[in-house]
C-alpha cells in the first residue's frame, strides 16, 4: 500500500507551505442528493449542518482507510479514528477515548482523548495492507510511531516500548532511525514487510523492515538504510538523483518499483526540480537502487540540477518548482504525479497533473505523447483543471483519478489501455475548496475524502479557524 501526500510542515512554516496539507470549506455544504448526483458532507470539530462532530479533530493533515474501508484514520494534533458503513458511507467516531488520541494533557481531558506523549503533529499515515498496524510520521518532535489495530472495532492500540517510536536523535522511549528529521509521507509494501518513509529536509527516504507480528520497526544496515540526494542528504545514505526535498513515495502494484518525488524547499521562490526518480526494489531485502542513466529519473524540460544529470528531460507539464505527490495505478501502466509550478509575479498559483506510462519491464517511466498526458498552465497541457498544490490518487477500481489543488477537487476518466485523462466533473469554488490537500479514496471508490483547514482573520467577512475533512461522493 502507498500513501501520497504533500509534503508535512510543522506549524510555524511558511502559510502557503503549510497550505499544502488543508482545505477550506468555509460555505453551506451542499444537501444530500439523488444517487448519480454529487454529494458533499464532513466531520468537523464545530456543530455544522450536513457533518459529524469529531472530538479533538485539529489541524488535520491527512486521511487514511482502512483496506475493507470500514474505518478512517485522521492525523494532525490528535489521531482521530471513526467507524464507515461501507454500503452508505455514513461515518461516525469511535466512542470516549477510543476515537481520539493527542499528546496534549489539555486536549485529553476536555475530548475525552487518549494521552500518547510524544506523538508532535502528525501528518503521513499509512494502514498497513493486512489492516494489523497504523504508522504515523510527526514533526516536533519528529518521528514515525507504530499503532496496533483491532480489525473487528478499529481501535488503536500504541506498540509498547521502544518499539512504537522511532526519532532522528535519542528521546526518551523512542529507537533512534536516520534520515526521518522531517517525514513527508510512507508507504507500506503489499507483502507488509517493509515500510518506506520520505523526509523532505533530509532529501531522502529511510528503509525499514517491519515485524508483521509486533509492528516493530528495523532500519536497515548501513546504506541500504537510507537513499539521498547527491550533495543534500546524509552522508550515511547511499546517493540517489532526483529526490530533493523528497516529499512523496508510491510502490508499484508487483512491489519492483519504488517513485520517489519532491523538488522544493520551503522558500517557494527558490528554483526546484520538479522530479520524479525511479527505483528497483528486492523484494527480499526491501533495498532501493536507482536505475541507471538517464532511466533513474524525470525533470522538467530544461530544470533538475546538475547534478542529477542524466534524467529523462519531461516534455511537458512537470511542475518546475515542485511535485508533491504521485501514485500508482493498480494495473501498473500508468503513474501519476501532482504538484505546481510557480509564477514568480505571484509567487504560487499554477497546478499540474501529469501521466506516465510505466514500463512493465524495468518500470521507467515515458510520457505519452498526447496533450491529455497532463493538466495545467504548461504550454502543450490541457488547460488547467486544478490549482496549485495538492495532491493525486488513483481510486482501486483504476477508472478514475482525483486531484486537488487550490480551490479545486477534479475528478477524471481514465482510460485503462493508455493511462491517458479527460475531465469528468470539477469542483471549483473558493468558498468550498480554499486550499485542498492530497484526496484519500475508499476501497470501493465511492468516497473522497480531504483535508481541510478554515484559515480566519480579522479582516470583516473572513471566517474563524475551524477543522474539516470532506467527503464527497457521486465524482
Amino acid at each position: 500500500m502507498s500513501v501520497s501526500i504533500p509534503g508535512f510542515r510543522p506549524p510555524g512554516a511558511p502559510t502557503a507551505a503549510l497550505a499544502l496539507a488543508c482545505a477550506t470549506f468555509i460555505a453551506g455544504l451542499a444537501p444530500a442528493v439523488a444517487s448519480g448526483e454529487l454529494r458533499v458532507t464532513c466531520v468537523s470539530e464545530r456543530a455544522r449542518p450536513q457533518c459529524v462532530h469529531a472530538r479533538a479533530l485539529n489541524s488535520p493533515i491527512q486521511v487514511s482507510i482502512a483496506p475493507r474501508g470500514r474505518n478512517v484514520y485522521i492525523a494532525g494534533k490528535a489521531l482521530i479514528s471513526l467507524a464507515r458503513k461501507p454500503g452508505s458511507g455514513a461515518v461516525r467516531q469511535l466512542a470516549a477515548t477510543k476515537g481520539c488520541i493527542t499528546p496534549s494533557p489539555a486536549a485529553a481531558r476536555a475530548q475525552r482523548c487518549r494521552l500518547q506523549h510524544g506523538l508532535g503533529w502528525m501528518g503521513p499515515i499509512a494502514t498497513t495492507p493486512d489492516g494489523r498496524f497504523v504508522y504515523v510520521g510527526s514533526a516536533r518532535p519528529a518521528g514515525i510511531h507504530a499503532f496496533r489495530r483491532n480489525r473487528h472495532t478499529g481501535v488503536l492500540q500504541r506498540v509498547a516500548g521502544g518499539a512504537g517510536c522511532l526519532a532522528p536523535a535519542r528521546r526518551r522511549g523512542c529507537g533512534v532511525a536516520r534520515a526521518i528529521g522531517s517525514p513527508g509521507s510512507l508507504a507500506v509494501s503489499r507483502d507488509n514487510r517493509f515500510l518506506y518513509v520520505t523526509s523532505v529536509d533530509d532529501s531522502a527516504v529511510a528503509v525499514f523492515s517491519r515485524n508483521r507480528t509486533t509492528g516493530a520497526l528495523h532500519q536497515l544496515r548501513g546504506t541500504a538504510g537510507c537513499v539521498a540526494e547527491v550533495g543534500r542528504g546524509p552522508a550515511s545514505c547511499a546517493t540517489a538523483r532526483g529526490i530533493s526535498f523528497a516529499q512523496a513515495i508510491a510502490l508499484s502494484p508487483n512491489g519492483r518499483q519504488v517513485y520517489v518525488v519532491g523538488g522544493t524547499s520551503t522558500d517557494l521562490e527558490a528554483t526546484g526540480d520538479g522530479s520524479v526518480a525511479v527505483f528497483s526494489r528486492s523484494a527480499r531485502s526491501g533495498g532501493l537502487r536507482q536505475l541507471s542513466g538517464s532511466a533513474g529519473c524525470v525533470v522538467p524540460l530544461g530544470g533538475g540540477r546538475p547534478e542529477d544529470a542524466p534524467c529523462t528531460p519531461a516534455a511537458r507539464g512537470l511542475g518546475a518548482t515542485a511535485l508533491y505527490s504521485v501514485a500508482v495505478s493498480r494495473d501498473g501502466r500508468n503513474v501519476y504525479a501532482n504538484g505546481w509550478s510557480a509564477d514568480r509575479g505571484v509567487g504560487f498559483a499554477y497546478g499540474d497533473v501529469v501521466t506516465f506510462s510505466r514500463s512493465a519491464a524495468d518500470g521507467s517511466l515515458t510520457q505519452p505523447s498526447d496533450p491529455a498526458a497532463c493538466f495545467g498552465h504548461v504550454p502543450g497541457c490541457k488547460p488547467a483543471a486544478v490549482g496549485g498544490l495538492g495532491g493525486v490518487a488513483v481510486a482501486p477500481t483504476g477508472r478514475f483519478v482525483f486531484a486537488t489543488g487550490d480551490s479545486t477537487l477534479a475528478a477524471f476518466n481514465r482510460v485503462a489501455s493508455t493511462g491517458l485523462l479527460s475531465v469528468r466533473r470539477i469542483v471549483r469554488n473558493r468558498k468550498l475548496l480554499s486550499e485542498v490537500g492530497a484526496p484519500a479514496v475508499t476501497p470501493d471508490a465511492r468516497d473522497v475524502f480531504v483535508p481541510s483547514t478554515t484559515v480566519g482573520g480579522a479582516a470583516p467577512g473572513t471566517s474563524p479557524l475551524g477543522f474539516d475533512v470532506a467527503i464527497f461522493r457521486g465524482l
